[in-house]
């Protein structure tokens, strides 16, 4: 049937059609994907600014005091052994994470993976805030993290069964989209953002659950937190590193 050979009713039914499926289609794959990316360029913009800022100042006090500057440099040289220094990007990170999964454990944030899935389940989920799994570990490695909403919360309830207040389950491939999804107490919300096209990024699970920590730390909320990991993991992505 061609537009030409429909009825009048027919016409209007369908212009009436598209002018209802409009707008929610244009703010779908327009709207949201530009606030998302806005949002991002504004929290980086953010940081850079404040570095600078930090650069800037450090600079003027090293000219108008270079014995205080000694002395930073002195305590610099002290702590160096414990800055984080591999040897590329990749492995320093690597290192990062696995510094801040401890300060995660500090604060009843828990960092799981498949190796380590029974002990947790035994001695750390009864007693912990948040439980932090990717999908593909949660779902099996043959879907590729890949599943639909309901199995997902199934699966996020069946962990928080075990005494966890909350459980975040990340990465799930969902209708060409990435979703995490997030159980606090039983109130759901679905996380999501464009799948990034990239090479495999070795770490960014951890650094994703280090990230997670890092923002509760700063005292953001659970949701905000989650949803602040999620950007970094996306960002960390479209650079490749």
């Amino acid at each position: 049937m061609s537009w030409s050979t429909m009825s009048s009713r027919d016409r209007r039914a369908v212009t009436i059609g598209a002018l209802v499926l409009l707008p929610p289609l244009l703010f779908i794959f327009g709207v949201r994907p530009y606030m998302n990316t806005l949002a991002d360029a504004r929290e980086q913009l953010i940081t850079e600014r404040e570095a600078l800022a930090r650069e800037r100042a450090a600079l003027t006090l090293a000219r108008k005091n270079p014995q205080l500057q000694h002395l930073a440099d002195s305590a610099m040289r002290q702590m160096e052994p414990r800055l984080f220094a591999g040897r590329d990007d990749v492995m320093a990170s690597a290192e990062l994470a696995s510094y801040l999964a401890d300060v995660a454990r500090g604060v009843r944030v828990w960092v799981q993976d498949a190796a380590t899935r029974e002990a947790i389940a035994v001695h750390l989920e009864p007693i912990c805030r948040v439980c932090v799994i990717r999908a593909v570990d949660l779902l099996g490695a043959e879907g590729n993290g890949t599943a639909e909403l309901p199995a997902l919360r199934a699966a996020a309830a069946a962990l928080r069964a075990g005494g966890a207040r909350a459980v975040l389950v990340a990465g799930a491939a969902w209708h060409g989209r990435i979703v995490d999804l997030l159980d606090e107490e039983g109130a759901e919300t679905v996380l999501d953002t464009a799948r990034v096209c990239a090479p495999r990024v070795a770490g960014l699970a951890s650094a994703h659950a280090a990230a997670l920590a890092a923002h509760l730390a700063h005292g953001r909320s659970l949701l905000q937190a989650a949803e602040a990991a999620q950007r970094y993991v996306a960002q960390r992505l479209q650079r490749g590193r």
